[in-house]
C-alpha cells in the first residue's frame, strides 16, 4: 500500500478507534446511555424509523402520538439520514448500539471527507493533511454533539460539498456539488440552511482571491451563475420534502422578542474559554450558552493569526480571510444574526449549531499558514501576550467565582494548554513541523477522552422493569399522562398515547396550551385539563394522586413505585361546547387559564379555585386547611431560595405537587395528608401579595358532567378517526390541534372547520346523530413532488449540456 493510502486510511481509522475506545471507557458500549436529546428524542425516533420501515407506522399523521400530530416534518428534522436505512439490518433491541455505532462511524467519516477536501485543496498527501483532518474530526463540536446524532451528517458532508465548490471553480464538472448538496439537505435541511449561508461566503471569498474584480468581471459573474443555477436545481429537487416542511413548519412557532435582534454579546470571556484543551464535554453545550465551539486544536488558532499578519501572503488574500472570519464569527455575538443563522428559531440549548463550519474554515486557513509560515519573535510574543492575558483573567474569574461561564474549566488542562502553546512555538522556531504534528494528534486524541467523560449518562437499566414495557393493550386506545416516563417519546416506544410534548417539530398551539395550564412532561396535571383532553389514565407515584382518581395497576420506573389511576369523568376527543373560545385571557392570576377555559366551554363563571381567607398574625399567616384538601400557594414575586419549605412554610416537601416559578410569581401546588392541618406562611422577602386558594373538585366534574352528554362516540384507525354524536346542534371541539391539512366529513359531505380554544378543531353540527371521518394530507406534498420530478430531469439535462460545453 502506498504512504499516501496510509494517511488516508488512518484519517478515517483514527477517530474511529478514538471515539471507539472513548465510548467504551465510559461504558457508552457497554452498560450506559447518553442522556439529554440522545435518550429523551432520538432514542424514540430510531425506534418510530424501525416501525416506518417495517411498515408498522405512519409517515404523515398519527392520531395516537400525544395529542394527535404529523410526523412528517419530524422524520425529515431528524430521522431522513441516508445512512439510517442500516437500520434495517437491526432489532429493536439493538437500536441504542447502532445509535452509537452510527455516531462513531459519521465522526470517523468527517475525518475521511475532510482528508479528501485538503488533498483535493492543497494538492498534499502527507502527515500534516492527516493532522488537519484529525482536527475536523476530533474537534470539540463533534465531541459536545455525539449526542446530536442527526446533525453529524453535515459534518461528515461538507468538506465533499467544498470539493464539489472546487470542482466548479476549476471548471470542473458540478457533479459532486450538486450531489453532496442534495445529500446535505435531505439528511438534515436545518443546518444544511447553515451549510448554505457558508458556501455563497466560501464560494464568494474565493473567487475575490483568484480574480481581480476590475478585470475578471465577465469570468466572474459567469462563475456566480455555475453556482447559482446548479445549487437552485438541487434546491428544487428537494421540494418532495422542503415545500410540506416548510408549511409545516407554521406550526412550530418558535421565534425570538423583536428587540432580541439587536442584542450584542460581545463578551470575549463567554467565547474564548472554548479554545482550551478539556472544555468541550456534553455537559457545556446545555449550561454555557454563549461559548461556541471553537477548538479544534490549540494549534489553529495561532496558525490563523500568523496567516493573518504573514505579510509574504498577498494583502488582498488576508484581507479576505479576515473578513470572511468575522462573518462566520458575528453570529456568535449577535442574537439577531445568531437566530437567522438557525433558520430563523431560537435554539433551546445547544447554542451555535453552525460553529463547525467556523472551524472547518479556521482549519483551511491553519493549513495554509503552516505551508507558508513566516514566524518571528515579535509575533509570538504579541499573540502570547493576548493569550496569557485572556488566561489570567478566567482563572481570577474562576478563583473568585465572578461569573459562571467557567465551570467546565480545568485549572490542570489551562496549564497543559500553555505549555503546550509555548512548546508549539519553540518547535515551529526551530523548524521541526513533523514533531509539531505528532504532538498536535496527541493532544487531539487525549483532548477526545477528557471531554467525552464529561458527557452526563444513564444506566440501561432504567428501562429494566419499566410498567410499559409490558403488554398493556387494555389502555393503549386512551390517553394517559405519564409523569414517569423515561423519555420525550415515550408514546413512540410503547405506543401509549402519552399526551407529553416531544420534539421541536411538535404544534407550537398544543405547547401554549401545556405552558398556560401548567401541563409538564414529568411534573403535575391538573383534574380539569385531564378531563378536557381525554385523559383516562395516569401513571405517577402515588403521593402525587391530586384528584383521588382510581387505583387500577402498580409498577416501577426509576427505582421508584408508580401507581396507574383511572380517570372516570374523562371526555372523548370530541363533544360539543357553547363557545369557540379562541382568545382565552385568565382572569386574575395565569393559574386560573384552566378554569377560563371551562367556564367559556360551558358559558358559565364559575370559580374552582376558591380563595382562603388567612388568619393574620405579626409576620405569618395562618390557613385553615379541610383533609386531602388540594391548595394552591400564589406568590406574586420570585422566591429565589430553594429551602422554601422550611423556611417559609409548615410543608413537608414529599407533599408538593409542583413548584414552579414564573416570570412574575411563584406557584405551589400542595395535597393536605395530614390532619386538622394549619398552613403557616411566614413573611417571604416582604412579598406584597400571598394568595391560598383550594380546589373545588366537585364543582368542576358537576361542569364536565354537562359536555359528556354530547360527545363523539369514536375509533381511531391507521390513518383516519371515526365517530358518531348525537347532539343539539352547535360546535363540536374535537381535540386534536389544529392545522391545515385535514378533511373532515359530516354524514359523507366534507365540512369546513376551523381553530377553537386557540389549540384545537372545531366544526358546526345540526340538531341530530352525525357520522363524522376525520382525514389528513400532507399540505404541499403532491406540488412538492411535481416541482422535484421536474427539477431532477432539468438537473440531468444540465449535466448533460455543461459536459458537452467542457468537451468542445
Amino acid at each position: 500500500m502506498k504512504k499516501n493510502k496510509i494517511y488516508l486510511l488512518l484519517a478515517f481509522v483514527i477517530p474511529f478507534l478514538v471515539y471507539s475506545m472513548a465510548f467504551y471507557v465510559n461504558g457508552i458500549l457497554t452498560n450506559k446511555v447518553m442522556i439529554y436529546d440522545f435518550l429523551q428524542q432520538y432514542y424514540p425516533l430510531f425506534n418510530h424509523l424501525k416501525d416506518l420501515l417495517n411498515g408498522d407506522a405512519n409517515l404523515f399523521y398519527n392520531y395516537s402520538y400525544n395529542l394527535g400530530g404529523t410526523l412528517f416534518g419530524a422524520f425529515f428534522y431528524y430521522l431522513s439520514s441516508p445512512l439510517n436505512i442500516l437500520l434495517l439490518f437491526v432489532s429493536k433491541s439493538n437500536i441504542i448500539n447502532f445509535m452509537n455505532f452510527l455516531i462513531i462511524l459519521k465522526l470517523s467519516l468527517s475525518g475521511l471527507t475532510m482528508y479528501l477536501f485538503l488533498k483535493k485543496k492543497f494538492q498534499k498527501d502527507d502527515i500534516v493533511t492527516l493532522l488537519f483532518s484529525l482536527c475536523y474530526s476530533l474537534m470539540g463540536y463533534n465531541i459536545s454533539y455525539t449526542i446530536n446524532i442527526f446533525w453529524l451528517d453535515i459534518v461528515f458532508l461538507a468538506p465533499l460539498v467544498l470539493i464539489g465548490l472546487e470542482n466548479i471553480l476549476d471548471n470542473k464538472k458540478p457533479t459532486i456539488y450538486m450531489v453532496t448538496l442534495f445529500l446535505s439537505i435531505l439528511s438534515n435541511y436545518y443546518l444544511a440552511y447553515s451549510l448554505c449561508i457558508f458556501i455563497v461566503i466560501y464560494y464568494v471569498y474565493e473567487l475575490l482571491i483568484r480574480y481581480n474584480l476590475k478585470t475578471d468581471k465577465k469570468i466572474i459573474i459567469r462563475k456566480i451563475f455555475e453556482l447559482i443555477i446548479p445549487s437552485l436545481l438541487i434546491g428544487l429537487t428537494c421540494s418532495f420534502f422542503l415545500i410540506p416542511c416548510y408549511l409545516e413548519s407554521s406550526n412550530y412557532g418558535r421565534g425570538m422578542d423583536f428587540l432580541n435582534y439587536f442584542k450584542i454579546n460581545f463578551d470575549y470571556l463567554s467565547i474564548f474559554p472554548k479554545m482550551y484543551l478539556g472544555t468541550s464535554g456534553g455537559e457545556i453545550v446545555t449550561t454555557s450558552l454563549y461559548s461556541p465551539n471553537i477548538y479544534c486544536g490549540i494549534i489553529t488558532l495561532p496558525l490563523v493569526y500568523l496567516y493573518l499578519v504573514n505579510k509574504d501572503i498577498a494583502k488582498k488574500e488576508r484581507k479576505y480571510t479576515l473578513l470572511v472570519l468575522i462573518l462566520l464569527f458575528l453570529p456568535c455575538i449577535s442574537h439577531g444574526l445568531n437566530f437567522a443563522v438557525h433558520l430563523f428559531t431560537s435554539p433551546l440549548g445547544f447554542n451555535y449549531r453552525f460553529s463547525f463550519l467556523l472551524c472547518l474554515f479556521m482549519i483551511v486557513i491553519a493549513y495554509k499558514s503552516l505551508l507558508n509560515l513566516n514566524i518571528s519573535l515579535k509575533k509570538i510574543i504579541i499573540y502570547l501576550v493576548i493569550y496569557l492575558l485572556i488566561t489570567i483573567d478566567i482563572i481570577i474569574c474562576m478563583e473568585f467565582n465572578i461569573f459562571d461561564h467557567f465551570t467546565f474549566i480545568n485549572y490542570y488542562c489551562l496549564l497543559i494548554s500553555v505549555i503546550l502553546l509555548l512548546v508549539y512555538f519553540i518547535l515551529f522556531f526551530k523548524n521541526k513541523k513533523n514533531i509539531v504534528t505528532y504532538i498536535s494528534i496527541i493532544e487531539l486524541v487525549i483532548n477526545v477522552f477528557i471531554c467525552m467523560s464529561t458527557i452526563p449518562l444513564f444506566d440501561r437499566n432504567i428501562f429494566d422493569n419499566y410498567y410499559f414495557n409490558k403488554d398493556n393493550t387494555s389502555i393503549s386506545d386512551y390517553r394517559i399522562y405519564n409523569n414517569a416516563a423515561i423519555t420525550y417519546g415515550d408514546n413512540l416506544l410503547y405506543k401509549n398515547r402519552d399526551i407529553a410534548l416531544n420534539f421541536s417539530t411538535d404544534n407550537y398551539r398544543k405547547k401554549e396550551l401545556y405552558s398556560n395550564t401548567h401541563i409538564d412532561k414529568f411534573n403535575n396535571h391538573f383534574s380539569i385539563m385531564d378531563d378536557l383532553l381525554s385523559v383516562k389514565y395516569v401513571f405517577m407515584e402515588k403521593k402525587n394522586n391530586i384528584n383521588n382518581y382510581k387505583k387500577i395497576d402498580s409498577g416501577y420506573s426509576r427505582n421508584k413505585k408508580y401507581n396507574l389511576y383511572m380517570n372516570p369523568d374523562a371526555l372523548s376527543i370530541g363533544y360539543m361546547i357553547k363557545n369557540k373560545c379562541n382568545n382565552i385571557k385568565s382572569k386574575n392570576k395565569k393559574f386560573l387559564y384552566d378554569q377560563s377555559i371551562l367556564n367559556c366551554l360551558i358559558d358559565e363563571e364559575n370559580d374552582y379555585y376558591k380563595e382562603i381567607e388567612p388568619n393574620k398574625g405579626k409576620n405569618i399567616n395562618t390557613y385553615d386547611i379541610l383533609d386531602n384538601d388540594v391548595y394552591v400557594i400564589y406568590i406574586e414575586k420570585d422566591v429565589e431560595d430553594s429551602d422554601y419549605y422550611n423556611k417559609y412554610f409548615n410543608i413537608d416537601k414529599k407533599d408538593m405537587i409542583l413548584s414552579r416559578r414564573y416570570t412574575k410569581y411563584q406557584l405551589f401546588i400542595v395535597r393536605n395528608n395530614k390532619d386538622n392541618f394549619k398552613l403557616k406562611i411566614k413573611n417571604i422577602n416582604k412579598m406584597d401579595k400571598v394568595q391560598v386558594f383550594y380546589y373545588d373538585k366537585k364543582s368542576v366534574d358537576e361542569k364536565i358532567d354537562i359536555l359528556a352528554k354530547e360527545q363523539l362516540d369514536y375509533k381511531i384507525y391507521k390513518n383516519s378517526v371515526k365517530g358518531t354524536i348525537k347532539t343539539d346542534g352547535g360546535i363540536l371541539m374535537l381535540t386534536i390541534p389544529y392545522e391545515k391539512g385535514f378533511s373532515i366529513y359530516v354524514d359523507g359531505k366534507k365540512t369546513p372547520y376551523y381553530e377553537v380554544m386557540d389549540t384545537f378543531i372545531g366544526i358546526d353540527l345540526t340538531k341530530g346523530k352525525h357520522e363524522i371521518v376525520i382525514k389528513y394530507k400532507q399540505p404541499g406534498l403532491l406540488i412538492g413532488i411535481v416541482v422535484s420530478v421536474i427539477s431532477f430531469i432539468m438537473s440531468i439535462i444540465y449535466l448533460i449540456w455543461f459536459n458537452k460545453k467542457s468537451n468542445n
